[in-house]
């Protein structure tokens, strides 16, 4: 992660399914919260901020289907331990 890779090439690098290594990453941000700008622009931080605030609970799929599905559980969950983090 310090390397900056995407995700794919992330999961690439050390065999393991985007999902999971996304998982990794959340655990990551959480971590290193200055990270997450390598990741995850302004507009998307935000858009995923709004849904989470519109759908309050643990659960990601009523946040995903907020945004369209245009934004992957991966960053979803990341945006969510960041915003935590705060």
């Amino acid at each position: 992660f310090d390397r900056r890779l995407s995700i794919a090439e992330c999961a690439k690098e050390v065999g393991i399914a985007q999902s999971t290594l996304g998982n990794y990453l959340a655990d990551y941000i959480k971590d290193n919260p200055h990270a997450l700008g390598s990741w995850v622009d302004e507009a998307t931080y935000q858009r995923v901020l709004d849904a989470k605030r519109d759908n309050p609970g643990d659960r990601l799929r009523p946040i995903f289907e907020a945004l369209n599905g245009e934004v992957p559980y991966e960053t979803i969950r990341m945006v969510i331990e960041h915003a935590r983090g705060k």
